[in-house]
């Protein structure tokens, strides 16, 4: 467990970072004004967030690569869309539903298997 908790963090910031990008993106197309949209984009805090969230992020990820096999880091990476899942439900109130839950479980599963597969020793 104590190899893949820099991958757990990573996607937990991954996930974060998403959401973050998507109500940025959001406030921004709610304002219609034409003036200045470039200037728009780099006063975004939520962007801004997004992406500094991203770098530590991909910074964890580096972590991972130093002890993981990239065959076990890359998939473990896919639990990011567990987390995406359930914030985007509670934080932007995206619809939920069978399909996507039984796509969570299944993203669970392989990626426990691939995890099971080993990490460097």
């Amino acid at each position: 467990m104590e190899l893949l908790l820099p991958i757990l963090l990573a996607s937990a910031a991954n996930a974060v970072s998403q959401v973050m990008l998507k109500k940025g993106m959001a406030g921004l197309l709610k304002d219609r004004r034409k003036a200045r949209p470039v200037l728009r984009l780099l006063l975004a805090p939520q962007l801004w967030a997004g992406m500094v969230l991203f770098g530590v992020s991909l910074s964890l990820y580096l972590v991972s690569l130093r002890r993981l096999d990239i065959m076990v880091a890359f998939p473990a990476m896919g639990i990011t869309y567990v987390f995406v899942a359930v914030l985007s439900r509670i934080l932007l109130k995206e619809s939920f539903n069978g399909w996507k839950a039984a796509g969570i479980i299944a993203i669970l599963l392989g990626t426990l298997m691939v995890a099971a597969g080993g990490a460097r020793t």
